[in-house]
């Protein structure tokens, strides 16, 4: 837990990650269900904007890369 008492290992920068890839489709996020999850990990609750219309990118994935225990074996740095 951080200072604020949220969780942190989730969010923590060390744990980031980049993707490079295609969007295969977009979806509305009925309920915000897609919103909910990393904010829930990142702040311990649901996402608390609940007036706007949320939009979903489902994405190929062609690259990779991590930082921190995130990162690939085979990465250089």
């Amino acid at each position: 837990m951080g200072r604020s008492g949220r969780p942190t290992a989730p969010c923590a920068p060390a744990e980031e990650r980049s993707i490079i890839g295609r969007i295969a489709a977009f979806r509305d996020d009925d309920g915000l269900a897609d919103i909910d999850r990393p904010a829930r990990q990142c702040l311990g609750t649901p996402y608390p904007q609940r007036d706007r219309r949320r939009v979903s990118a489902w994405i190929e994935i062609d690259r990779r890369h991590g930082w921190g225990s995130m990162k690939n074996s085979s990465q250089a740095g």
